[in-house]
């Protein structure tokens, strides 16, 4: 029966899709549970339906695998399959969260659907932009982050060093598209933990800038500025981020927009010398003097506008580009 369900897989159309659904439904018919062929008969329907953009049809099918897995020598690989078609169906299905709590039934920590779901959660959330819908689809990244984090298989510490920076930078991502301040703050404190925690275990590179950077830029994202200028202050000052010019760049423009916007709000807040500010606005001016129109790269050019418009109103840059 299962080799007759594959040839009729092999043969694309509806007819044969009818047929494999109504063989499908025979051999369950027939067959107790467990049973390596109904479970297998259930997956390659299954497969077929998502296939189709079918999804409500596909999780509907799965219902019962896991009854026809229990027990059998292969039980985990099938039920590893079973999960990762349903992570593809709830995505498509706009669930991206029932899409990451279905990894906790996984059993492979690098699955494949771990990865699959990774990527879906990137796609969609880039094309909803912000709002509710792409803060769900960032919070999903989230779930999935931590799975990996926890589970037993990836207890060693340059995996878990590894992962945890992930889930810094996931957390962090989530922070960034809340959509209400409790959130927003909950998901950014827990990004600074993570990355706290990662740059105290030392197990990355002690050339790898990320971990310092999320760290920067989640305080940053929290206004505790003097916290972000300690962090960026020295990381700029030795080169470490490069000159804007490099392979780097946009860490070096992040950085160096951070720092000054950093040093304006102290100094509004009358938490520095009121000098200060001056000088944020003159070295500012001395960037776009020495830039033009390339200051920022294309990722942070709108951001140095904007603190160029609050912080030195008067100064018109020319449109020519810089070095």
């Amino acid at each position: 029966e299962i080799i007759c369900l594959r040839h009729l897989a092999d043969s694309s159309g509806p007819k044969s899709n009818r047929q494999i659904a109504s063989l499908t439904d025979e051999i369950l018919r027939k067959s107790s549970p467990p049973s390596a062929t109904a479970a297998r008969a259930i997956l390659l329907d299954a497969e077929i339906l998502e296939s189709n953009h079918q999804a409500q049809d596909a999780l509907n099918r799965l219902v019962p695998l896991p009854n026809y897995c229990h027990g059998l020598s292969d039980e985990r690989q099938l039920s590893d399959r079973g999960a990762e078609l349903q992570i593809a169906a709830r995505i498509e299905l706009n669930r991206p969260i029932q899409a990451a709590d279905t990894l906790e039934r996984t059993t492979d920590p690098i699955s494949i659907s771990s990865l699959v779901l990774i990527k879906e959660l990137d796609a969609d959330q880039a094309k909803a932009a912000s709002g509710v819908a792409a803060f769900s689809f960032a919070e999903a990244r989230v779930k999935v982050a931590a799975w990996l984090l926890n589970h037993p298989a990836n207890s060693k510490p340059e995996e878990q060093n590894r992962l945890r920076l992930f889930y810094a930078n996931s957390l962090r991502r989530a922070g960034e598209l809340a959509v209400n301040s409790d959130s927003k703050n909950q998901q950014l404190q827990a990004a600074l933990e993570q990355y706290q925690q990662v740059i105290a275990a030392n197990g990355l590179d002690n050339s790898d800038i990320t971990p310092l950077l999320g760290e920067a830029t989640t305080e940053f994202d929290l206004k505790n500025y003097a916290a972000t200028r300690e962090i960026l202050l020295p990381m700029l000052n030795t080169g470490r981020l490069g000159d804007g010019q490099s392979g780097g760049a946009d860490s070096y423009w992040q950085a160096t927009y951070q720092l000054l916007a950093s040093n304006a709000a102290l100094a509004d807040a009358g938490r520095t010398d009121p000098a200060e500010r001056q000088q944020t606005a003159a070295y500012l001016k001395r960037l776009y003097i020495q830039w033009g129109d390339k200051i920022g790269g294309s990722h942070w050019h709108a951001a140095f506008e904007g603190l160029r418009k609050r912080i030195a109103p008067d100064f018109v840059p020319s449109s020519t580009s810089g070095s």
